[in-house]
């Protein structure tokens, strides 16, 4: 029983993590890697626009890891668009994907992007 509720602390600590990458990847904007934030910076009224994201900051995010997990994978999907921005799923790892919908700023489409978060 004690094996099944670490396992289950650990599997919800990797949902947690994975979760909140997502979240930041539409909400924050992040100069140094865009994986922790690639929202669109309104220049004009000094302020972030949530779930509007730049294609051009997705393409320049890169593998991160935090603590003991890692944003190992990181694409989008949408009307005539698919793009994996980076992918290095590691073998036997524990992984979780999550989706969050946003808007491309360069098209105005809707895009679900997909983060995939493994354990280290």
């Amino acid at each position: 029983m004690l094996l099944q509720n670490s396992e289950s602390i650990s599997h919800s600590l990797l949902e947690e993590k994975a979760l909140f990458a997502a979240d930041a990847l539409v909400k924050r904007h992040d100069l140094n890697n865009s994986l922790f934030g690639a929202a669109f910076f309104d220049s004009e009224k000094l302020r972030v626009v949530d779930n509007l994201v730049e294609l051009s900051s997705l393409r320049s995010a890169r593998p991160e890891c935090f603590g003991s997990n890692c944003a190992v994978e990181l694409s989008a999907r949408g009307n005539g668009f698919d793009e994996t921005f980076f992918s290095q799923i590691p073998a036997g790892s524990e992984c979780l994907a999550v989706s969050r919908f946003a808007f491309l700023k360069e098209t105005s489409q809707k895009a679900l992007l997909k983060v995939i978060v493994c354990e280290e």
